[in-house]
């Protein structure tokens, strides 16, 4: 990086402060002393700035950590730490070989930052290191290799960790048994732990089934269709219900679903909702979801809904769950357990089965930005449904989600899709190909391309002005509409949705169409109506 010499009166200080600030070359060692210093504010600013240019850091930082003192190179392990694992490595490793004690400490705690983020956290010479680095410690130095090892180490550090007396220290032991458990949870992840989901479970269980906000009506539908469910209700907006009971692949029937739970009974609480995690995660009923569906150890990932992370209750119930033969494991688990608080005061665990291949979607092998997401492909789909006659044409086709979701509801006379994007049509080509679906696609403006046959059935998902479309899309959907008013054939379907319904709706109503429904829908973010009208 050019070194940028400032001028005589620039004032550094009053410049980080912005968060926009970018330093130059020249800025590095001044940045790096104000890290270095007591002043945690300054810390706080100069760190952000100097991860803006990580090179320059790294560089500065080998020259400056072999001349701080004791205080300066704990606090600058903050923002090694912070570094990339190439550039942090060598100089924490040099930290955890220091002769004093406080600075071995503060790398090997930065060591433990860098591992969390790291898809391999296993290290074998930062193992070493650290084993190196523990006999004769204080305990202040032995709480922060202990803890750096569970996240890090491997093998040796499981040995290592099974022989740790913490005496009368209980914050040694705390964090001695939370390493234990972080090792030997690793350990076992080569020890299973998939999901079938052909396996068949014989007594019924409730789901719940997630939509979009909006479509869950359109699910409600669709799951009429699914032999495994009964009971189906609507329980919220985007949430639907239903007693289920068979193989878990059966319920691929439906394609709108975003996600789906086995909903374990609510425990009621004593006030220790870890007493009542524990309780519900080693109920019969949850045994009988694990047994059925697990190969190998159950794995599960603790999620508080809405309330964060929340570490230290999580790391409670992983200790219970380890006696009980079920792995807490937040990187790798195949069931994730949905924690939520009943009207009651009681406790309710949703297992969401993350480890379920999910092969409705399978044809997805080339996508566009912006372009639909399957669900939403099949909830257009869906609310126009397709009759043997039908010609289909997709006018904003992108990666052809909707032509793909049509043809799987049944045969029809022809389908088109026009995009003026080569690279979509390309997309879309590959995912028709891989759907094993038919289509006519063609490099073509909607707002004047004429169809070989007349539409009877036009399904879209526009470009939008919030996804990929620059400025007003007004004007481009009014005459999208106008166009299609001469080229559709008499009493066609248009089933879209519109970002602007206030705008579309008169048009189209002007053009003589007729708005036979609407959905108010999330389109992730920003809302939209999916529309069915009717051309005259």
């Amino acid at each position: 990086m050019a070194r940028n010499r400032r001028p005589p009166d620039f004032d550094l200080r009053a410049a980080v402060r912005r968060a926009e600030f970018t330093p130059a070359g020249s800025d590095v060692d001044a940045l790096l002393t104000l890290v270095a210093s007591e002043d945690e504010d300054a810390a706080r600013d100069a760190t952000r700035a100097l991860l803006r240019v990580p090179e320059a850091t790294a560089a500065g930082l080998v020259v400056r950590l072999p001349l701080a003192d004791v205080g300066q190179s704990v606090r600058l392990a903050k923002l090694v730490a912070r570094l990339s694992r190439e550039a942090a490595r060598p100089m924490l490793l040099g930290m955890v070989a220091s002769g004093e004690s406080r600075i071995r400490r503060a790398g090997a705690s930065a060591l433990g930052r860098l591992a969390v983020d790291s898809e391999a956290p296993f290290d074998r010479d930062v193992e070493l290191a650290l084993l190196a680095a523990w006999p004769g410690t204080e305990p202040a130095e032995k709480r922060a290799l202990a803890e750096a090892l569970g996240k890090v180490g491997g093998e040796a550090a499981s040995t290592l960790l099974a022989t740790v007396d913490a005496g009368d220290d209980a914050e040694l032991r705390r964090i001695v048994d939370k390493a234990r458990l972080m090792r030997s949870r690793d350990a076992s992840r080569g020890a299973g732990g998939t999901l079938d989901s052909r396996a068949v479970l014989e007594q019924p269980i409730t789901i719940e089934l997630r939509s979009r906000s909006g479509l869950e009506a359109l699910l409600f539908d669709e799951l009429r269709f699914v032999p495994v469910v009964s009971d189906v209700r609507i329980a919220n907006r985007g949430l639907v219900t239903a007693e289920f009971r068979g193989a878990p692949i059966e319920l691929e029937k439906a394609r709108i679903y975003t996600d789906y739970a086995f909903v374990l009974p609510a425990v009621t609480s004593s006030g220790d909702p870890v007493e009542a995690v524990v309780a519900s995660l080693t109920s019969p009923t949850a045994k009988r979801v694990f047994e059925t569906f697990t190969r190998g150890t159950p794995r599960v990932r603790i999620d508080w809904e809405g309330k964060g992370p929340q570490r230290a209750l999580t790391w409670r119930i992983a200790s219970a769950l380890a006696e009980q033969g079920v792995v807490n494991d937040s990187r790798e688990a195949p069931w994730e357990a949905r924690i939520r608080s009943t009207s009651r005061g009681g406790i309710r665990v949703a297992l969401v089965p993350w480890g379920f291949e999910d092969s409705r979607f399978a044809w997805r092998n080339a996508d566009v930005p912006a372009a639909s997401h399957p669900t939403i492909a099949a909830s257009i789909a869906r609310f126009a449904g397709v009759m043997p006659d039908d010609v289909i044409w997709d006018p904003f086709t992108g990666s052809g989600a909707e032509l793909i979701e049509c043809a799987r509801l049944g045969p029809h006379r022809a389908a088109y899709g026009t995009d003026i994007d080569e690279a979509a049509l390309v997309a879309a080509r590959s995912n028709l190909d891989a759907a094993k679906c038919g289509a006519s696609l063609a490099l073509a403006d909607a707002t004047t391309w004429k169809p070989p046959l007349p539409p009877t059935l036009i399904v879209s998902n526009p470009p939008m002005g919030r996804r990929v479309h620059r400025g007003d899309v007004g004007p481009l959907m009014e005459a999208f509409l106008s166009h299609l008013a001469e080229v559709a054939a008499p009493s066609a379907h248009l089933v879209w949705i519109s970002a602007i319904p206030k705008r579309t709706t008169p048009y189209a109503t002007s053009l003589g169409f007729h708005l036979d429904r609407a959905i108010e829908l999330d389109m992730g973010g920003f809302p939209g109506r999916l529309e069915r009208w009717l051309l005259p």
